[in-house]
């Protein structure tokens, strides 16, 4: 009579081979990951901290972090090459906060508010929204859409009730150069065949029809925001996306170019 010792009964046990307790392993982390991913994308969404621009040294301890500065614009003012313009606020001296617009971005936000910055923000008490950063020491916020500016008494969009569907091509391609906010279930987010540019489709929306854009340079932050990879923790889920409308063709379309205009809705 052959003996089986205690060696083979762990060898023939099932819950005890090494190669199915590895992947048992691998399955744990990889739900853990998506749990701890998804509680991030709701973190994001919370209310964001509101600070007065003359505290420098509270938006200091901010770098990097998402922050709400409100105070009143004293002056709009532009550098002489044009490439940066200031919005700066009562009461701030040089080397203070401020918000900064790059050349780029004005057209866009100017078309998106109605109007030039300097008309519309000068004496007026606005919100800024986005990351803290330094320049040279100095504490700002770079303002890529229109959508991070909050004008008291004004609305940079119509309420989300008067907007069409995500769904209504037609009627998005007529609000092209208006800034709006939309609501839908992902479906896909993929680079597209350059790979500069991650597309974000929408459910129940056919070819042609309205699509979410990131492109490379402004990836890490949105991804930062949303808490991972987009292309892992977007599809299935139902988003809200802020800012102008645009054509790329006859295709509508937002560019994601802050954290702060997406969030994912619980």
């Amino acid at each position: 009579m052959k003996l089986v010792t205690s060696s083979n009964h762990r060898l023939n046990d099932p819950s005890m081979n090494p190669h199915l307790i590895f992947k048992s392993t691998r399955l744990f982390f990889a739900a853990a990951g998506a749990f701890l991913l998804l509680s991030c994308a709701f973190v994001s969404a919370a209310e964001l901290p509101v600070l007065k621009p003359e505290q420098r040294a509270e938006i200091l301890a901010k770098k990097g972090e998402e922050v709400r500065v409100k105070g009143k614009v004293a002056r709009v003012s532009t550098t002489s090459s044009g490439s940066i313009t200031f919005i700066n606020f009562e009461g701030i001296e040089m080397g203070g906060f401020s918000g900064v617009v790059h050349r780029e971005d004005v057209a866009e936000i100017e078309r998106a508010l109605g109007g030039a910055l300097r008309d519309l923000l000068t004496g007026k008490e606005i919100v800024l929204k986005g990351r803290v950063t330094l320049y040279e020491g100095k504490p700002q916020i770079e303002v890529r859409s229109a959508s991070q500016i909050e004008v008291e008494g004004k609305m940079t969009a119509p309420p989300s009730s008067d907007l069409p569907s995500i769904t209504n091509t037609p009627a998005l391609r007529a609000l092209d150069g208006k800034s709006v906010t939309l609501e839908g279930f992902v479906k896909q987010a993929e680079a597209s065949k350059g790979g500069g540019i991650l597309l974000i489709s929408f459910e129940g929306v056919s070819a042609g029809g309205f699509m979410a854009v990131v492109t490379s340079s402004h990836l890490p932050v949105v991804e930062d925001a949303v808490g991972g990879n987009l292309d892992a923790a977007l599809p299935g889920r139902k988003v809200s996306i802020s800012g102008p409308i645009s054509l790329y063709g006859q295709v509508p379309q937002i560019e994601i170019k802050t954290g702060d205009q997406i969030k994912v809705i619980p």
